[in-house]
């Protein structure tokens, strides 16, 4: 076959060809960037989200830190105030006191009167008054108090020991200072 196309015109189809192919390339090419752009909005829209909630999320952490700050500090001072009750001499009721000598006394001491003395609400002595039928259970009844945990010690006047029998007492019993 014989080619009738002049060389001139065979350039210039061949230059027609590469920019149809090229063009349609370039089309194709910007569609499917066009495409994938569009695919990429819910993404964005994601990951815009997400970086809302995490700031969020941080503000709310940093409140959250000043406020645990704000609990450490009250449990600070929470902690010093139990550590100065502890320091605090404790204070033990008049009732168990009683009780205790009550409980320490032989059985033929008979008591009358009770008088608590307290100085900042810190019982300090205790003053007894009774009968005892001896002047040895009235010494029994003095080194049962004295032998008790919650007293010091327990004075007896020499006033109160000058019968024999039917002594009218009265003893003065100092606590145990904590």
């Amino acid at each position: 076959m014989t080619n009738l196309i002049p060389p001139e015109g065979k350039k210039s189809v061949k230059r027609e060809y590469f920019l149809r192919v090229g063009a349609t390339y370039g089309f194709l090419f910007s569609f499917v960037l066009i495409l994938l752009s569009a695919a990429l909005i819910p993404t964005y829209v994601l990951v815009g989200a997400q970086i809302d909630a995490f700031e969020a999320e941080k503000e709310q952490n940093n409140n959250g830190t000043s406020a645990l700050q704000e609990i450490d500090k009250d449990v600070d001072a929470t902690k010093e105030i139990l550590a100065q009750l502890k320091r605090t001499p404790g204070n033990i009721l008049p009732s168990v006191l009683i009780s205790e000598i009550k409980n320490v006394a032989p059985y033929s001491i008979g008591f009358t009167n009770f008088t608590v003395q307290a100085e900042d609400g810190i019982i300090e002595t205790i003053q007894i008054q009774g009968d005892a039928p001896t002047r040895e259970a009235l010494a029994a009844l003095k080194n049962a108090i004295e032998s008790s945990p919650f007293f010091d010690k327990a004075e007896v006047p020499i006033a109160d020991l000058a019968r024999d029998t039917d002594l009218p007492f009265a003893i003065t019993v100092t606590l145990v200072k904590k």
